[in-house]
């Protein structure tokens, strides 16, 4: 996906004509699409479309989250796909509340759930264990309070083995529900979660895990997961410095200017003073790698420009050299993985100082990173077959779109 426009566009995603976006209003519009559904048929919906692009793994987390812990529903649904029981239960709380439904946690010593209040009651639909319980009529599914008050519900549902669907022993999760005292978490999540495409940035996604690691926080002792357990994608945001508009891509910049040059055009130290341009970039899927790159033209050996990166609560990272020899335009890189490795957002600053004015200038320059996705992300083609692709943004319609969409097969 290719921004060509000169606005970002928010919330982008291509699927498979029939499924959904990335986005809250994405999810309920694609679950809603089959047509009038009552408020059971609608729970049950959530609950299947996150028990079928979610799976159990304790936990899901990166360096960008507090503690290695997310609990942000886009980021554990499409840059994870892999969630504990209180992180699933935080996707379906954020669906039913975006759906305008009460919902709500319930947390006890050995597991959390999500109910729903619909038909003058609470149900509880467990997308971590991937079951529900009905009460004895076989209709109803049963609140957390009916299932401790008759845990005969979670037994019977065991399967040929005792065990539920994620292979806890039936039994045992009978007497857990039994000996429990729930405490009840009313949670309100916020109505969207977005991130933008900007203007000249590219985001490609992949059907493999090209990085061959995984960012997850289990607990010592758990079951490593594959590193195809997800896949990967790549931001590219080319910064031209030839557009009239350049600066409106900054947070801020000071003490810098543009300065053509034959066919290319610079960002270059205005004064000397050393000057600077400081960018945000933002998604909800965790950063493997991160490097700036661009043709740099140093005069002398007083000249310099570095990069930086600032997240959280952190300060600037030390310098990250944009390196030439001074005289001579030279194509360089700086990684800055080890500053932003984890993150999800964060600042860059590009710093230009010399002796005199345009002494340092940098042009062509490129912003990359390599960011860990869910499957789910990824639109399934099947072979042999036409492929409809739906593309959706939840921009406002009053701003020009200019998207290309390309699609390659190894």
């Amino acid at each position: 996906m290719s921004n060509k426009g000169s606005e970002s566009v928010i919330t982008p995603a291509v699927f498979v004509q029939g499924g959904s976006g990335l986005s809250r209003n994405s999810i309920l519009s694609f679950i809603r699409a089959s047509g009038t559904l009552t408020d059971a048929q609608f729970a049950l919906a959530t609950w299947k479309f996150i028990s079928q692009h979610n799976q159990h793994y304790c936990y899901a987390g990166a360096p960008g989250d507090n503690f290695n812990y997310t609990n942000d529903p886009l980021r554990l649904l499409h840059g994870y796909g892999f969630t504990c029981c209180d992180q699933s239960t935080d996707i379906l709380v954020w669906l039913w509340q975006g759906a305008g439904y009460q919902a709500r946690a319930a947390s006890m010593t050995f597991h959390e759930v999500p109910e729903i209040f619909y038909s003058g009651a609470w149900h509880m639909y467990d997308a971590d264990h991937k079951v529900y319980y009905l009460e004895k009529d076989n209709k109803t599914v049963a609140s957390v309070a009916d299932i401790i008050a008759d845990s005969s519900l979670v037994a019977r549902e065991a399967d040929t083995d005792g065990n539920d669907p994620v292979g806890y022993s039936g039994q045992w999760m009978a007497d857990q529900y039994s000996a429990a005292t729930p405490t009840y978490e009313y949670n309100t999540f916020s109505d969207e979660t977005d991130f933008s495409l900007r203007s000249s940035q590219t985001f490609m996604l992949r059907s493999y895990n090209a990085t061959t690691n995984i960012f997850h926080g289990a607990y010592s002792g758990a079951e490593p997961l594959a590193s195809d357990a997800v896949n990967s994608g790549q931001f590219d945001w080319e910064l031209d410095f030839a557009r009239p508009d350049w600066q409106n891509l900054t947070i801020v910049s000071k003490g810098v200017e543009a300065l053509s040059s034959g066919t290319d055009t610079f960002l270059t130290n205005s004064s000397t003073s050393s000057g600077f341009v400081i960018y945000y970039l933002s998604s909800p899927f965790p950063l493997f790698s991160l490097a700036v790159s661009g043709t740099v033209y140093l005069q002398d050996a007083t000249a310099s420009i570095n990069a930086y990166v600032l997240h959280g609560d952190s300060s600037w990272s030390t310098a990250f050299p944009m390196s030439a020899k001074a005289g001579a335009p030279v194509q360089t890189t700086a990684d800055l993985t080890s500053a932003a490795l984890g993150q999800y957002s964060y600042f860059l600053i590009l710093r230009l100082s010399g002796s005199a004015p345009n002494a340092a200038r940098i042009g062509a320059v490129h912003i990359t990173s390599e960011v860990q996705v869910a499957k789910i992300l990824f639109p399934n083609l099947v072979p042999g077959a036409i492929n409809h692709l739906t593309y959706q943004d939840w921009s406002p319609t009053t701003i020009p779109h200019d998207v290309e969409i390309s699609v390659a097969v190894r």
